[in-house]
């Protein structure tokens, strides 16, 4: 698959889906019922983001890197971690017809470190580590999913976590 520009690519593979109104009420607010004392820069996250508390997206697995204050709104800062579908994903570097298009894979691109402000946002925590997580506790914290699945990717998705 080969997309236009690297913000395209984060487009499709982070989707949000729209969350109903049960779900809305039962998500907590994170500052005020989750301990973040003890992160630290290059602890690993697994969480999801929840833009206006409308929308949710996929789990999101990173380092975290910082809390900053941007006009008087708490951010976090993460960076993504490589991911298997990164492999397969390819940018396109060039839009011009003039010269040949370059395609570059999208694992090989530089890693941007990435925010979510808290004036209005959220996230919900599936998972915090001071290391590198195995298979096994990935496995046990995507149990904490909130996404809103379909019938047949809900089954799939408890068959696999088993």
């Amino acid at each position: 698959m080969t997309f236009n520009s690297i913000y395209e690519a984060k487009k499709w593979f982070l989707d949000y889906k729209e969350l109903d109104s049960q779900t809305k009420n039962s998500i907590i607010n994170f500052w005020y019922n989750y301990d973040f004392k003890d992160w630290r820069f290059g602890d690993y996250i697994l969480f999801q983001h929840i833009e206006n508390g409308q929308v949710i997206g996929r789990p999101q697995y990173a380092i975290f890197t910082s809390f900053t204050v941007w006009d008087q709104s708490l951010v976090m800062q993460f960076i993504q971690n490589k991911r298997a579908w990164m492999n397969f994903a390819n940018i396109s570097s060039n839009q011009s017809g003039f010269i040949e298009s370059h395609v570059t894979p999208l694992i090989c691109i530089d890693d941007e470190v990435e925010k979510i402000q808290f004036w209005t946002d959220n996230i919900h925590v599936l998972g915090h580590w001071k290391y590198k997580p195995n298979l096994s506790e990935l496995k046990s914290a995507f149990k904490n999913i909130i996404i809103p699945l379909k019938e047949a990717r809900e089954n799939k998705l408890k068959n696999i976590l088993k």
